[in-house]
């Protein structure tokens, strides 16, 4: 004879089981939107970089180029990432 102690704790296993399973569908709908967002967010780069040397390759006295090469002079401090630009490095910074 089945007690009601026992379908209680047979319907928490079960609850428990099915909470897990919830949990692991969540996870991984969570784990594939990040996915998804760090694709969009690396192809939204892409395409932003190749528009801009577009411009510098295509348009260089634009004021789209000027501000760009600017704006890289400001920010970009490696020498090999300078280079890139056609950058001179920078100079050494005083104690």
């Amino acid at each position: 004879m089945v007690t009601h102690d026992t379908k209680d704790h047979e319907k928490l296993a079960q609850l428990q089981k099915k909470k897990k399973q919830l949990e692991a569908q969540i996870q991984a709908k969570n784990a594939r939107a990040a996915t998804k967002q760090r694709k969009q967010q690396t192809r939204k780069e892409f395409i932003s970089g190749r528009v801009s040397l577009h411009m510098l390759e295509n348009h260089p006295d634009h004021e789209f180029s000027k501000l760009f090469i600017k704006a890289v002079d400001e920010l970009i401090t490696r020498e090999d990432e300078r280079r890139l630009f056609y950058l001179p490095p920078l100079p050494p910074l005083k104690n």
